[in-house]
């Protein structure tokens, strides 16, 4: 706890029974540096991992339904760049997105429908 997200290495010293002495390196990579946490303007929250990404990425997190989600990604201009449908069993999306290596640099928006709700967030393609 208290600790940024990121890579953080660190180094300790052993002394064993016999009066070895050694060093090791650690290198510790926090979940919260792999699976960044995107929020919405309603306060929705999903992981959404890596987020900046080079066009594919997964979608991780509950919804407040179970059935039949679409996945959407636009431009900002509104065109459709990715439109595909997921089935949820137990109100848990974990689903992978492949928008292509073709896709141009930019910001997207992750547009996630249900019967019910509609949850948008924005994704970094680099």
């Amino acid at each position: 706890t208290g600790m940024a997200a990121g890579v953080v290495t660190i180094t300790y010293s052993l002394t064993g029974a016999a009066g070895c002495y050694s060093t090791r390196t650690l290198t510790v990579t926090p979940l919260a540096a792999l699976r960044p946490r995107a929020t919405n303007t309603e306060g929705n929250t999903m992981n959404i991992y890596p987020n900046p990404n080079g066009g594919t990425f997964t979608i991780s997190g509950m919804l407040q339904e179970k059935g039949e989600v679409q996945i959407v990604v636009t431009n900002l201009v509104g065109q459709v760049v990715y439109d595909n449908h997921a089935t949820i069993n137990e109100k848990i999306l974990h689903e992978q997105v492949q928008l292509g290596t073709s896709m141009p640099p930019g910001i997207y928006l992750l547009i996630l429908r249900t019967l019910n709700e509609q949850l948008v967030f924005r994704i970094v393609v680099e």
